[in-house]
């Protein structure tokens, strides 16, 4: 827990003297390229490098005697070394990678499209398939952007770095997605696109022999936790002790 709140300590720090950086992007997808990245988190990360030590001093005299030896020097190990850079790097680098993932998938429902139709016989129902493939390609899709709309905070609380106040208990996490059919151009019934029908294009990839097996979609764990972060994107909390980060101005 207070690895944590020290790097909201040190978050809450950066904010209140940044000065390049006016607000922090309110979707994941702008941080992604190179450009993007030294902005935030590269301004945040490049400060939190220069006085990781200041930093880890402040926060543990928060707590004056409160805290044991122990578990402060826990925690100076912890912030003192390189682990917080390489965290918070590497949870936007998964999005990255999910978002290819996704990306691939989607490519191979369009490619088996396109087989069936030149083929209808390969398969004992041919519509049946292209509509189970497209309704597929439609909600990874969806997926997509749902990782690209995420708030980069809420990518940072979602993966354990940052502390997340608005929402203490942890999440539900989704083994299906609920998508609307439509019959005649009327509101129909809604059926679940379970995941192992969204990772049925993969193995109908490797069953048929096409595409690289080595660029699978392993993990679509990020991609369901997007749809719950969705809905609770309404209420649009932002935690307390970030609030000058998550602000327009950060001056």
């Amino acid at each position: 827990m207070l690895y944590r709140q020290i790097v909201a300590h040190a978050m809450d720090a950066w904010a209140r003297q940044e000065e390049q950086v006016k607000n922090i992007p309110h979707q994941t997808g702008y941080i992604l390229g190179d450009a993007g990245r030294r902005s935030f988190p590269g301004r945040f990360l490049d400060f939190y490098r220069a006085q990781r030590k200041e930093l880890t001093q402040s926060f543990l005299d928060c707590f004056g005697d409160y805290l044991s030896t122990a578990n402060r020097e826990r925690i100076t190990e912890f912030a003192n070394g390189n682990l917080v850079p390489e965290l918070v790097e590497g949870a936007f680098e998964q999005i990255r990678t999910e978002l290819k993932e996704l990306w691939n998938l989607q490519a191979r429902a369009k490619k088996r499209i396109q087989e069936i139709e030149n083929n209808p016989e390969i398969v004992d129902d041919a519509q049946a398939e292209k509509d189970d493939l497209d309704d597929t390609r439609k909600i990874l899709g969806r997926l997509s952007v749902e990782l690209r709309n995420k708030y980069p905070l809420n990518v940072l609380t979602d993966e354990g770095i940052l502390p997340n106040y608005a929402f203490p208990e942890p999440g539900v996490k989704l083994e299906s997605v609920v998508s609307q059919v439509k019959e005649g151009g009327q509101r129909g019934y809604v059926r679940m696109l379970t995941r192992e029908q969204i990772l049925k294009v993969q193995r109908m990839d490797r069953q048929y022999g096409g595409g690289d097996r080595d660029a699978s979609c392993t993990s679509l764990r990020s991609g369901t936790a997007a749809l719950i972060h969705s809905a609770a994107r309404d209420s649009d909390p932002i935690d307390p002790i970030l609030r000058v980060s998550a602000a327009p101005s950060l001056g």
